[in-house]
């Protein structure tokens, strides 16, 4: 077994919903100690999302992003419970929160209050916005969305603006947020405090990458244009006869082969699909053209002769096929952690293998401060103490 490249790191995750959970699981799934530390009674906000929900009442959402956790119940506004966060706070090596704006400030942990309990914590901090203006506004996904120009380029041409199909925003800055954190711990001792700082917002803008650049370098404003992509054609979804094909020529050659598989010949010599700047010029005849072509056969005779020809081409899956029928690697797909075999649970392993080994699911939260007594014992050396919600 590879040693996981996080372990022996100690996480407090204050965070809620989405984002947050989903950099710390990034975390705990590579090794890393994470503490959930929820609300007494209540929870994260995100175990009350469903349906769907388990026939014991969890929900399927919550159970996504909070697997290599430990649930701690602790309510911050409580003298003895804040004793005890500082107690921990004093052993941790990261702490990641999402309060809104100044919400643990008046409780009295300003950054200065952090690091004198903690000289080298690393204090990850999530927002919604990063403007001053925007300060403690709150920030779900579907709104970042809609702020951040990525719905205003999602969607039908000819349709209203569309979110992404799941929730983007969040789980991009989940990412960046857990690159940030994996950084700063890989600073050379002796590490001294330090604050991370993400806006969803930012996170959502800085992922536009190409989009972006066209316009603040050319001045090219973007446009819908469904499954198209603004710099590359062909490179889009067609319908067959039952179904629908991604097609996706990146160069020159790739174009010139698709030619020849689709026995058109006469593609190549119009002038203005010659080179692949024309092509996206020209993008609606030509996504017409080609749309007839592959109208005139099934899906998977598509996709057999155009991956045969050296195009790249797939079959649009639904996520049941991804899953069960072969799409996905099937190792890709990993069970409960020990001693919960009969639990049935499943989740798609964090897509990172180490030698080639999936990163297993060692822990798993469920209910509300459920490993309260062995956080405690683990953590501060507490033998039979009580905390929250906790067995």
């Amino acid at each position: 077994m590879t040693p996981l490249p996080l372990a022996g790191v100690r996480v407090l995750d204050l965070s809620r919903v989405l984002a947050g959970p989903f950099s710390t699981m990034m975390l705990g799934d590579l090794g890393a100690d994470v503490v959930k530390v929820e609300l007494p009674g209540r929870g994260d906000d995100l175990r009350a999302w469903g349906p769907p929900f388990l026939a014991s009442g969890e929900s399927t959402y919550f159970l996504a992003v909070n697997r290599n956790k430990r649930s701690l119940a602790l309510d911050l506004r409580v003298p003895a419970d804040g004793e005890r966060f500082r107690a921990l706070l004093a052993r941790a090596d990261v702490l990641v929160e999402n309060f809104r704006a100044g919400y643990l400030e008046r409780l009295g942990y300003t950054d200065a209050a952090f690091e004198a309990i903690n000289p080298h914590l690393v204090r990850c901090t999530i927002h919604a916005f990063s403007s001053p203006a925007m300060q403690g506004v709150p920030g779900y996904d579907l709104i970042l969305q809609a702020m951040s120009g990525v719905m205003d380029v999602t969607g039908p041409v000819e349709g209203p603006p569309s979110k992404v199909g799941f929730a983007a925003v969040d789980v991009l800055t989940g990412l960046y947020a857990a690159l940030a954190v994996a950084a700063a711990l890989a600073r050379p001792e002796p590490r001294r405090y330090l604050r991370l700082d993400l806006a969803m917002l930012d996170c959502a803008a800085a992922s536009m990458v190409n989009w972006a650049s066209g316009y603040l370098l050319a001045g090219a404003r973007p446009e819908r244009l469904g499954n198209a992509h603004p710099n590359v054609a062909p490179y889009d979804v067609f319908a067959a006869q039952d179904g629908h094909v991604a097609i996706a020529c990146g160069n020159q050659s790739q174009w010139e082969a698709l030619c020849r598989v689709l026995d058109r010949p006469e593609f190549l010599t119009r002038p203005e699909w010659a080179t692949n700047a024309g092509r996206v010029r020209d993008r609606a005849n030509l996504n017409a053209a080609l749309g007839e072509v592959i109208a005139q056969e099934a899906a998977d005779a598509w996709v057999e002769r155009l991956n045969a020809g050296g195009i790249p081409c797939q079959r649009v899956s639904d996520l049941p096929s991804v899953i069960e029928r072969g799409v996905l690697d099937p190792s890709a797909v990993v069970g409960p952690p020990p001693g919960q075999e009969a639990s049935g649970l499943r989740w798609i392993s964090n897509p990172i293998r180490l030698n080639d080994e999936r990163l297993a699911v060692r822990t798993v939260v469920r209910a509300v401060g459920e490993h309260g007594r062995e956080v405690l014992r683990d953590w501060l050396g507490e033998e039979g103490g009580t905390t929250g919600d906790g067995p």
